[in-house]
């Protein structure tokens, strides 16, 4: 779930107001026993009680970060904030932080990363930007870079430290849990556009070829735009990627790209891809969604890499390598193969024969006889 509330908080401190609720410690409470919001009720009181360790009960499911999603203030500043938000069901965490310096402009940064059993969120590719207002009162939103690298850790305490490598913007930074402006962000999220990408978001694997998974992720709240990974992993430990950015089309159930970079590279006993070459960019096609069945067709218009190409929903999946590759526990097996069959076409009709493998080994290939 991504929360797009801190962004209308941000523009309103961008005019002078208070950014991402920092009134939430005023008179109303204190960090330690703050108070619940006006028309709260007794549960959301509780929930607050047990704010001191940043977690709440409104969630469970196999994200860890789940159990701490929701704002934070930084415990020596009353204008710096962060945002912890799920990507996915598994490991994909969305990381929002800004700075609100009334006297400075408006700082944000935006993070994607991946939590591990430690509970610690590792990412790169972090964006930074700014907000000034231009002299008629408008908004004006500058890039800053785009490749920012480091990671957050949650304590034992509940409580977020930041490491952040390109700029140690993080430095002695503690953030704890603000139940009311956890709140106030949930509240501002339901009158918000949610991309409608976000319900397809995850890891995927195709059906029809071992080793082959997609990962889908939401690039932007207020859009439809998304980022769409396809990953081939063969026996030998050669990896290839299709890595593409595409818009959602609610209606059509499609995502259309025309970036689309293709790379080949092998995996470290680490499980990360090293020694990558470009192939080839800007390549174009699309995905289809079929929501009947919840599964996502390949077109590729450069090869047809995609022909027969069935994307199911991993449920099982296990993560993907720092570089983007599949563990070997997320590589599809032939029991996943024959589990799926059995589920998915007994109603379909579909024979074995028109199922069509690629790979090395042989024995992975169904008979057409």
């Amino acid at each position: 779930m991504k929360i797009n509330g801190i962004f209308a908080a941000a523009m309103a401190a961008a005019v002078a107001l208070s950014a991402f609720g920092c009134g939430s410690t005023g008179a109303a409470g204190t960090k330690s026993d703050p108070a619940p919001a006006e028309g709260s009720t007794g549960e959301e009181t509780a929930a607050a009680d047990e704010a001191d360790t940043g977690a709440t009960t409104e969630y469970s499911s196999q994200n860890p970060v789940m159990t701490y999603a929701g704002a934070y203030k930084e415990e020596s500043s009353e204008e710096f904030y962060l945002m912890l938000e799920d990507l996915d069901a598994i490991d994909g965490v969305h990381v929002t932080v800004v700075r609100s310096d009334p006297e400075q402009p408006y700082v944000y940064w935006e993070i994607n990363g991946v939590i591990d059993k430690d509970l610690k969120i590792a990412y790169k590719d972090a964006i930074k930007g700014e907000i000034r207002l231009t002299e008629n009162g408008e908004a004006e939103e500058t890039v800053i870079y785009e490749d920012g690298s480091g990671s957050f850790q949650i304590t034992k305490e509940g409580k977020v430290t930041w490491q952040d490598d390109k700029e140690d913007a993080g430095k002695n930074c503690v953030f704890a849990f603000d139940p009311e402006l956890t709140q106030q962000e949930y509240e501002a999220q339901s009158n918000d556009f949610q991309n409608p990408v976000m319900n397809w978001v995850g890891p995927y694997t195709d059906s029809s070829t071992i080793g082959r998974s997609m990962l889908i992720e939401a690039l932007e709240e207020n859009t439809s735009l998304c980022r769409v990974t396809i990953t081939n992993e063969e026996e030998n430990g050669t990896v290839t990627r299709w890595t593409m950015q595409g818009e959602f089309d609610e209606e059509q159930m499609t995502i259309e790209y025309k970036d689309c970079r293709k790379t080949k590279g092998s995996v470290d006993e680490n499980g990360n891809v090293t020694e990558e070459e470009t192939l080839y960019e800007n390549g174009t096609g699309r995905l289809k969604i079929s929501a009947e069945n919840d599964t996502i067709s390949w077109i590729d218009d450069v090869e047809d890499m995609g022909s027969g190409a069935v994307f199911v929903f991993n449920y099982d999946y296990s993560g993907f390598g720092d570089d983007g590759a599949t563990s070997e526990a997320a590589a599809v097996t032939e029991e996943d193969e024959a589990a799926f069959q059995e589920d998915y076409y007994e109603d379909e009709d579909v024979g074995d024969e028109d199922l069509e493998y690629e790979g090395d080994d042989d024995s992975n290939e169904t008979s057409e006889d």
